[in-house]
């Protein structure tokens, strides 16, 4: 299940730049299409955190405040991005998918399993 969320999360991104017009600045582009890469990097903190044994409640709070930057991105797409309008329907996938990994993390962070 996360492989398939990690897949969606790139695609997703990938697609935001790539079908972005050739004549938007990069930073836009790189702004606009960012929600999965960024949600991919705090995942792999976490299992940088959970594998080497620093997890705690601490950590666990301060990751779930951290998960505001890819949906905070993702909320931002919807108005940055000046590529076709009918790609917003990835977010569909997206979303669930960041929270899904968002959970896992979270468990990764804080030491604490379902």
């Amino acid at each position: 299940m996360e492989m398939l969320c990690v897949l969606i999360l790139l695609s997703t991104s990938y697609w935001y730049f790539k079908t972005a017009p050739a004549n938007t600045p990069l930073t836009l582009r790189l702004v606009s299409s960012a929600h999965g890469a960024s949600a991919l990097v705090l995942l792999l903190l976490a299992f940088a955190v959970g594998f080497g044994g620093w997890h705690g409640e601490i950590g666990g709070r301060l990751f779930a405040w951290l998960q505001l930057i890819p949906l905070a991105l993702i909320a931002s797409s919807f108005w940055l991005f000046r590529g076709p309008r009918s790609l917003h329907w990835l977010q569909l996938l997206n979303i669930p998918a960041t929270l899904w990994l968002a959970l896992i993390g979270n468990m990764l962070v804080t030491g604490k399993w379902l």
